[in-house]
Order: structure tokens, then sequence, then C-alpha cells
């Protein structure tokens, strides 16, 4: 099966819930309050699972996991990977 790309909308709302939830545990280190931390590690794991996207390159066959960002090219050979 070849190789697809996140849709655009999806990718985004992945982004914005993972920095979302960072900020609200940086919220809590500088603030303590622990539902901040409960509330931005729900966030930012959500958004990591939501972003997370398992590639396989055409060229060396090595698997690659990119998590909210979008990856065109393999890291190990340069080859494309759409």
């Amino acid at each position: 099966m070849p190789n697809q790309r996140l849709p655009p909308t999806r990718l985004k709302i992945a982004q914005i819930l993972l920095y979302v939830g960072l900020l609200g545990v940086a919220g809590e280190l500088v603030l303590g309050h622990k539902e901040l931390l409960l509330g931005g590690m729900s966030l930012a794991l959500t958004g990591a699972v939501l972003g997370m996207h398992r590639l396989t390159c055409p060229q060396c066959e090595k698997k690659q996991t990119s998590v909210c960002v979008e990856i065109e090219h393999c890291q190990s050979c340069g080859s494309a990977l759409f």
C-alpha cells in the first residue's frame, strides 16, 4: 500500500492539540495546579495520537513514524515518500 498524506485539517488539529497541551504542562510547572497537568497531558497525548503517521520508504523499505509533521523525503536514503 503506498504512503498517503495526512489530511491538512487533521494535521492542523493535531498540532493545535499538541501545542495547547504542552502549554498546559508548562503552566502547571509555573503555577503548580495539578488540573493543568492532567488536562495538558491529555490534550498533548490526543494531539500526538491524532497526528501520528507511519510511513514506509519505497526505495530502502525503512519504516518511519512522524508525529504532527509532514515528512517529504526518507531520512536514510533521501528518496521521495509520496
